[in-house]
């Protein structure tokens, strides 16, 4: 138990996202095995099957080696939205490096936006990594957008390098590292047209 935080689910989407974002707060204070968090000794936050709103909020991993999981390998059944905030904000924002993503279905809603178009690394996106992030892992997940002009938003954040590694993964149109590179490990992985650099 001192290595994990379940997220308290009700049948409330909004009420799951404040949960969500609670129990990764409550997750960055954990000392697994009465020690400091490293490579080897993770927290997790534990995802149930639900559906989670965060509205204009973002779940931002700001934490080296706090990951967060699904608890069904059925990605769909762990379905977190929002809107984000605007430019430079996405619904999984992430600057920590060595983390963990899987199990996830995130989607990004329709933000309003109507200036976003294939020409600025701070759109909003689903899946928004702050850069290149070498030591990441992401497995079994869905990252949606929109991929009709006028695009309010992408899947995965669209000019940027995808350096981590990737298995069963699935974008849309310029996902992992479209409209920059991909220099990261891909298997099994779908994208849309200009996907993977």
């Amino acid at each position: 138990a001192s290595a994990y935080v379940v997220v308290e689910t009700t049948d409330n989407a909004t009420t799951n996202g404040t949960n969500l974002i609670a129990a990764y707060a409550a997750a960055k204070a954990l000392t697994p095995h009465g020690q400091a968090l490293g490579a080897d000794n993770r927290a997790v936050v534990l995802v149930p099957p639900g559906k989670y709103d965060l509205g204009t909020g973002q779940l931002e991993m700001d934490t080296e080696y706090v990951d967060v999981a699904g608890l069904s390998s059925l990605r769909e059944n762990q379905h977190i939205y929002g809107t984000s905030n605007g430019f430079g904000t996405g619904v999984l924002r992430q600057t920590a490096d060595d983390v963990k993503i899987e199990n996830l279905f995130v989607e990004l809603m329709n933000t309003g936006l109507t200036e976003v178009n294939y020409d600025n690394d701070q759109d909003p996106a689903a899946y928004f990594p702050d850069t290149a992030l070498g030591n990441t892992v992401v497995r079994n997940c869905v990252f949606k957008g929109d991929d009709s002009a006028p695009y309010f938003g992408w899947a995965t954040r669209f000019g940027t390098d995808y350096a981590g590694h990737y298995e069963d993964c699935t974008g849309g149109n310029e996902s992992f590292g479209g409209g920059d590179d991909a220099n990261g490990t891909f298997t099994n992985c779908k994208g849309g047209d200009y996907s993977f650099g």
